[in-house]
């Protein structure tokens, strides 16, 4: 897991300004470990790195269910099931992004945190 922009801002600052990464290769069962990080910062995002068949639009509901509220995918994922994540996303309080955003994203969040908005979402 990662904390941006740092461990430090978190001590310091609480943990709305902070965005907290849950980062995994594959899915399986292990992305129900990272929700508690979901509850704690108000800022985060589960990333999913590797494009296979672990993704389904089965699995995105499953999370979505299980209060995941951002969810970053591979391109290729996103592509393929892009009308199955615009229902899901309209019928449960979640996103599900591109991968290739979330280094905009984040920059996004930095500017915000620095003129002292506190949330990016």
């Amino acid at each position: 897991d990662i904390i941006v922009p740092s461990r430090k801002d978190l001590k310091e600052h609480g943990p709305s300004s902070v965005f907290a990464l849950a980062i995994k290769r594959t899915l399986r069962e292990r992305w129900r470990e990272d929700i508690k990080i979901f509850e704690k910062f108000p800022n985060s995002a589960f990333v999913f790195l590797k494009s296979n068949r672990d993704f389904t639009p089965q699995k995105a509901e499953d999370m979505a269910k299980n209060n995941m509220k951002r969810v970053y995918i591979p391109d290729t994922a996103y592509n393929s099931y892009k009308d199955d994540l615009d229902r899901i996303e309209k019928q449960y309080n979640v996103v599900f992004k591109p991968l290739s955003l979330l280094p905009n994203d984040l920059l996004l969040f930095q500017q915000q945190i620095n003129t002292k908005q506190k949330r990016l979402f």
